[in-house]
């Protein structure tokens, strides 16, 4: 998971039958990727003194969009039902895997 980035959606799979709210998955989410970013954040600090690529700027950059991110999804799930959530969460979820799938056989089919 910290070298896939793509936790929110395996995460995703596990709550969209659940009979938490959204409120409630959000949140939980939340904790957990708090938890899982903080180990990525060690991860890719001891990379980013080794590595050019992963400047300062890039770290910044990550926050600066987790808090735009953050603030600005906040009013849209308030006007969303617990009916219309899950339905989102669906559609991305099969989106997301759907390219992760298309991308694992596009590198395995290329040489």
């Amino acid at each position: 998971q910290i070298m896939a980035g793509v936790a929110g959606p395996l995460l995703d799979t596990f709550f969209v039958r659940s009979s938490l709210d959204r409120r409630a998955v959000v949140a939980t989410k939340a904790a957990t990727q708090t938890l899982s970013h903080i180990m990525k954040v060690a991860y890719y600090g001891t990379l980013a003194s080794v590595s050019a690529d992963l400047t300062p700027s890039i770290f910044t950059a990550s926050i600066l969009a987790a808090i735009a991110g953050t603030t600005l999804a906040a009013p849209i799930l308030e006007k969303m039902t617990d009916a219309s959530f899950r339905k989102w969460t669906q559609t991305i979820v099969l989106i997301t895997g759907g390219a992760s799938i298309a991308q694992g056989l596009w590198f395995w089919l290329t040489p």
